[in-house]
């Protein structure tokens, strides 16, 4: 972008104006009796590219009859041959046009002092600064003096990868220059996200353990990175699932506007106790004081240890039943099912297979009327589009004629054989499994056992 004019002089502008512009400013060339201009006009001259009437293309600096001209049309002499390239172009200096300069300016800095030459993986970066639209600014830009300590750094790395630039001094130039070199293939793409918000996470893991002797496990530093990227990029809205149990769940420290629980199961019964409702117990430690709390259709003693947890922080509660759930459709590909809550929700499309989605998909719309009754606007469509496009790899999952389920519990296998048993009964079946051997119980190898035709 060009630096606007200075006001000119009202004394000049009346005496002696330019002839191209009519301001006051200082003469700094003559083309013709009827051509003196200023130095703005002069520069602007020099940058005029089109076609002249006799046919030229090029740089058209001179005036012809009020239009702008090449050299010899207008009799005019004017240095902007480059005497490197040859092409007519405005000279920065030493007889070289700006890409010229640029392309001279980028060789010397990427060059290593040792060799003399640009390494092989740094062409494609010369290139690409070399290629800028705009060699003016580019040439400006690289000039700089931490621009050109950065690529001198660059140049004498023994090896180039995302480690060597990270031990580099912390810039926007050092970002925009891995950008390039990630663009031409010369760096593997990475999740900057995980590096710009884990390694210091990573950094304050290690001084726990040094320092507290206190150490940091795989989900705790997940759960930490998580919601600095949250927090970092302002996030709106955050679903933060529970890994297990919940009352000493890394993801605890939370404060949500609504909280929810899904099907209690006996699984992680080592941490959670071996009942439903002493894992219900633990899954209640969610519930914050003044939060609504969802909670999926349960049994009576896991509902009264739910009804008891709210009632302890006045929780408000919004225990889901299974007669909310009405007319419903269900079939190996999924379901439609109409749910009366506070509101009605006519034919929602339940694309997940299985009976159980549906009481899923009842403690969602709890969730949903829940926050509208915070003020959050989430239109009917919304919804509606929202669970039809609902996707779950692993989950009850179809490739062709392949069923894929990810079921490691009794709860889970009980969905699935209540499943195979229901839509597939009269099938040929085959069944391939794989169970960790701390997931092995009679009740789930005997639910397993009668998923196969024979």
């Amino acid at each position: 972008m060009a630096r606007p004019r200075k006001p000119d002089d009202p004394d000049l502008r009346r005496v002696c104006p330019c002839d191209r512009c009519g301001l006051g400013y200082p003469l700094v060339v003559t083309w013709g009796p009827e051509d003196q201009i200023c130095g703005y006009c002069y520069q602007q001259a020099k940058r005029t590219r089109g076609t002249c009437d006799c046919g030229h293309i090029g740089v058209l600096p001179g005036r012809v009859h009020g239009r702008p001209a090449c050299r010899a049309c207008a009799q005019i002499t004017l240095n902007i041959d480059c005497v490197r390239c040859g092409a007519e172009d405005e000279i920065y200096r030493a007889g070289l046009c700006w890409p010229c300069a640029l392309s001279e300016t980028v060789d010397g800095l990427l060059t290593n002092p040792d060799t003399g030459t640009i390494a092989e993986r740094l062409v494609p970066l010369a290139e690409a600064l070399k290629s800028m639209k705009r060699a003016n600014s580019g040439l400006t830009w690289i000039r700089q003096r931490h621009v050109t300590d950065f690529l001198n750094q660059l140049a004498s790395l023994p090896e180039l990868t995302h480690e060597a630039i990270d031990a580099l001094p912390r810039s926007r130039t050092r970002d925009y220059v891995r950008g390039l070199l990630v663009e031409h293939g010369v760096l593997p793409r990475r999740d900057e996200l995980l590096v710009r918000y884990g390694e210091p996470l990573v950094e304050a893991s290690e001084r726990l353990k040094v320092e507290d002797d206190c150490f940091a496990t795989p989900f705790e530093l997940g759960t930490a990175l998580a919601t600095s990227v949250f927090e970092g990029e302002g996030v709106d809205f955050a679903i933060v699932e529970v890994g297990m149990g919940g009352r000493l769940d890394p993801t605890n420290f939370v404060s949500p506007c609504v909280c929810a629980i899904a099907a209690i199961g006996l699984d992680h019964m080592a941490f959670l106790g071996n009942t439903l409702p002493a894992i219900a117990a633990e899954k209640a430690g969610i519930i914050k004081p003044g939060v609504p709390v969802v909670c999926h259709p349960a049994g009576d003693d896991v509902a009264a240890v739910f009804a008891d947890a709210a009632q302890a922080v006045h929780a408000p509660l919004h225990q889901m039943r299974r007669d909310m759930i009405l007319r419903v459709e269900c079939g190996a590909r999924g379901s439609r099912a109409t749910f009366r809550l506070k509101d009605t929700w006519e034919d929602m499309t339940i694309p997940l297979p299985g009976e159980h989605q549906l009481t899923n998909a009842l403690t969602v719309l709890g969730m949903v009327e829940t926050l509208r009754e915070q003020g959050y606007d989430i239109p009917d469509e919304a919804v509606r589009q929202g669970m039809a496009a609902t996707r779950w790899p692993a989950r009850l999952e179809w490739c062709g004629n392949i069923l894929i389920d990810g079921a490691h519990n009794p709860q889970g296998l009980q969905a699935l054989s209540g499943f195979v048993h229901q839509h597939l009964q009269d099938r040929r079946r085959t069944l391939l499994t794989g169970v960790l051997a701390d997931k092995i119980q009679p009740e789930l190898l005997t639910l397993l056992a009668g998923l196969a035709e024979d």
